[in-house]
């Protein structure tokens, strides 16, 4: 019995006794750092030997960039100072921090330790760590109907990755390059949710989870990639990752995550609505990449279901995936849990695909939120905009009751204990013990 873990992934139960998991998140924890093969114009090196191809048919060089971990992410003009309300030199201690070594956290590219609760935001497609494929993502409508005229740079830099508004790409161009497209290695991912790894690892250790599946995205452009190349990363995935891999487009995974999920969704969940309006064909856009990269994950999970499997899908990057897996899998267990906030249906209202998402979500036969509150606004939605009939712990659908509980993520001491370690850390730690001392 296994659990798939779906949260752009998929994992599965602890034991025979318990049913299987299926996790699927927007990301996998791993990644794939290609080997440097040459600049674009320059002569190409002799490709090293593949991670795990048998020959070399087919394969040949990838259009990619080089990363570059000394540059910094730059604050926007218009963002907050670093420490919001600060007014004296003490309260501004705790400024902005930027990584200067990419290995600073020592576990940081072990594919099974631990790593950071909250992962520093890396625009997607534009790694500080890994040599990997560029973006063939293609030109995107502009979101506001006030919105100036730009090139399609401009419209994808905009909106790579972040809190809308808060940080932007890397300043400066990375060397184009040409990657070996036989010789890779499988990286613990910059992106994803640190915390529920973490909280994952805990349950193995604990012997609470035994046969668990992760189901993600590699968390890099793909486009490029030959499909050779692609079946050999999958199944290395598969068979020693405990991951299954899905595979969208460029522009389909731009669209669905710069665009909708991080300029249209999650500023309504976090209440914060557009100033000005949008472009109805943005919107349109955004929703059909988002629709395709949840079918994509339906599609893969669906295949690799089995009977006694448990399903649990992570976060707002998936809200549609429990309806389109009820309607392939009528008889499969699935949760579902949302790790960012759930707004008061007034503002939840104000979506287009309001009545889609709800939809979608109420597929699953459990859904978590962090806190009461989220229950309660989510309640209200499906009674106030779906006509449903709800109860403290539920909304009945038809002939099914879905549950709805308070369910906040924990902490896992030991690796927060041993991120302690970290360079980063360290450095703070001793800051605030030379800024205070003598007085705590």
């Amino acid at each position: 019995m296994t659990v798939f873990i779906a949260s752009l992934y998929v994992t599965s139960p602890a034991s025979r006794s318990a049913p299987p998991h299926i996790q699927p998140s927007s990301f996998l924890p791993y990644t794939i750092d290609f080997e440097y093969s040459g600049r674009i114009g320059r002569r190409q090196r002799k490709p090293s030997p593949s991670y795990s191809a048998v020959d070399n048919s087919g394969l040949g060089p990838i259009d990619g960039r080089q990363p570059d971990p000394r540059r910094k992410l730059r604050l926007r003009s218009s963002s907050l100072s670093l420490t919001p309300g600060a007014t004296t030199d003490d309260e501004k201690i705790f400024k902005g921090y930027d990584s200067q070594s990419a290995g600073e956290i020592l576990t940081a590219d072990d594919p099974v330790g631990p790593g950071p609760n909250e992962p520093r935001a890396v625009p997607w497609g534009h790694s500080r760590k890994f040599n990997q494929p560029r973006s063939k993502a293609t030109f995107s409508p502009q979101p506001s109907i006030l919105s100036r005229p730009c090139s399609h740079q401009e419209s994808r830099d905009s909106f790579l990755d972040g809190a809308p508004g808060i940080m932007s790409k890397p300043p400066f161009g990375s060397p184009r390059a040409l990657l070996a497209d036989d010789d890779w290695a499988v990286k613990a991912a910059e992106q994803g949710h640190g915390g529920l790894q973490n909280a994952i690892h805990a349950a193995e250790e604990a012997g609470i989870l035994q046969d668990k599946m992760w189901v993600g995205t590699l968390g890099m452009p793909t486009d490029s990639l030959k499909p050779k190349t692609r079946k050999i990363i999958e199944e290395t995935l598969r068979e020693e990752f405990e991951s299954l891999s899905v595979f969208v487009s460029d522009s389909e995974f731009e669209g669905h995550y710069a665009h909708f999920c991080r300029a249209v969704l999650w500023p309504a969940l976090n209440y914060q609505m557009q100033e000005s309006p949008r472009h109805t064909e943005y919107d349109d856009y955004s929703w059909r990449q988002y629709l395709r990269v949840n079918e994509a994950f339906a599609d893969t999970i669906a295949s690799n279901w089995r009977p006694g499997d448990c399903i649990w899908i992570h976060d707002y990057h998936l809200l549609t995936l429990p309806g389109l897996l009820r309607k392939r899998l009528p008889t499969a267990e699935i949760g579902f849990f949302l790790h960012a906030a759930f707004p008061s249906s007034e503002v939840f209202r104000c979506l287009n695909s309001r009545e889609a998402l709800l939809d979608g979500l109420l597929g699953a036969d459990l859904i978590g939120f962090q806190t009461e509150e989220y229950c309660h606004h989510f309640l209200h939605s499906c009674s106030r905009l779906r006509r449903l009939e709800v109860s403290a712990n539920g909304v009945q659908v038809n002939n099914r009751f879905v549950h709805v509980k308070s369910q906040p993520l924990g902490i896992d001491y030991e690796s927060l204990n041993l991120l302690r370690q970290s360079i980063e850390v360290k450095a703070w730690i001793s800051s605030i013990a030379q800024r205070y001392k003598g007085n705590i």
